[in-house]
């Protein structure tokens, strides 16, 4: 079978309905709060943001590698792109209602599918996009394991860690890997790549056997972020941002690599944070898991989906994007995590604030709602 337009619009429609879905979840989530409803917290955004979202992501981003090619298992990884989001949807309100199992078991099914047409992607594409695709399909089987085998963990903030650890994490990892360095015309470093998932995958396996050693957990978690950082190219940022600056391209081109390279800047002071605070916690000092896991979900992977979102979303949305980037997203979201680890009070206003300037970012300009101008895409493979 080979994948035509109709196909690829099937998976978008799917991810889009998802994407809307895990934004109310996200909502929901953030006025309840970790403190008074932590358990429905958790299931709005461990399974509703972090679960759901990444997996309509993840959808879009295999099927735009899958155009115009052929394979004996293209129904089959065509049919798990669509399925994959509306199932992981449901983790959300099953783990509200019915508690950690059954959304464990909705997540690991739709990380299944999305494994298989990671696979094929992988088959059938070259280069760091094979290699994007390649660790798409492990990012996702990691997730399916932990959420498989690691349902019964208690308390429920750790077993949430476990899962940034297991999936969220490694998919960013998966995709900057390739979009990172091939936006500023360079190729991974690929003998570094494996690092990366290796320590997130021990950080996961850990807490799924055992979830009081958290801390040394928590460690194995950040310094996959960190190790992440050398193989995309993060680390020749400076570089990288006076040859943006001295770009003869289209201003609005050297704004949105600006805005991407500005973003992963603040990425890598999230990630040496994280560590920072997985050492006190071995130390002994008062850190909680919750400071840390918010430390990865709204710091390092609050960030990275702020970097995307603008080139992303309007696609997978059909809206148009009026591309005026601004650092302000990053810098409230970097100030989130700590203001949550003094005052869990303060975080939640920084990250409203942080939305709300992301959106300005994509807002249409006024009388256009559809159609117009389209976002730079650097993640496209």
């Amino acid at each position: 079978m080979r994948m035509e337009a109709r196909h690829i619009r099937a998976v978008h429609k799917s991810s889009m309905a998802v994407v809307w879905l895990s934004l109310a979840y996200f909502l929901s989530g953030l006025a309840a709060g970790p403190e008074h409803r932590a358990a429905f917290h958790i299931s709005m955004m461990a399974a509703g943001m972090l679960g759901a979202f990444v997996v309509a992501v993840e959808s879009s981003y295999i099927v735009s590698t899958l155009r115009a090619k052929s394979h004996p298992l293209m129904p089959a990884a065509l049919a798990g792109l669509v399925a994959a989001p509306p199932i992981a949807a449901a983790a959300a309100p099953l783990g509200a209602l019915a508690g950690p199992g059954p959304a464990a078991a909705a997540i690991a099914a739709a990380l299944a599918l999305e494994a298989v047409a990671a696979i094929v992607a992988a088959g059938l594409t070259r280069g760091s996009v094979r290699l994007s695709m390649a660790a798409s399909a492990y990012a996702s089987l990691a997730g399916a394991a932990y959420s498989a085998l690691a349902a019964g963990v208690e308390p429920l903030v750790v077993a949430g860690l476990g899962f940034l650890a297991a999936y969220p994490l490694q998919m960013i990892y998966a995709v900057s890997i390739h979009a990172f360095p091939s936006t500023y015309s360079r190729r991974p470093i690929a003998p570094l790549a494996p690092a990366p998932f290796a320590l997130a995958t021990l950080a996961a396996a850990l807490i799924a056997v055992e979830p009081g050693e958290w801390r040394a957990a928590a460690l194995l978690a950040g310094l996959s972020t960190l190790a992440y950082l050398p193989a995309a190219r993060v680390h020749e940022a400076p570089r990288i941002w006076g040859e943006v600056a001295s770009s003869r391209r289209p201003p609005i081109v050297v704004k949105t690599h600006k805005y991407f390279l500005e973003g992963h800047v603040f990425v890598a002071i999230i990630a040496a944070f994280t560590v920072a605070l997985a050492l006190l916690a071995l130390e002994g000092a008062p850190i909680t898991p919750g400071c840390i896991a918010h430390a990865l979900a709204i710091g390092f992977a609050g960030l990275h989906i702020m970097i995307h979102a603008p080139m992303m979303l309007p696609v997978i949305l059909n809206i148009p994007t009026a591309r005026r980037y601004t650092p302000l997203p990053y810098a409230l979201l970097a100030l989130a995590p700590p203001s949550l680890c003094i005052d869990k009070r303060l975080a939640a206003p920084l990250v409203l604030l942080a939305v709300a300037s992301g959106a300005l970012i994509v807002w249409p300009p006024r009388g256009q709602t559809t159609g117009g101008a389209r976002a730079s895409r650097p993640a496209a493979p």
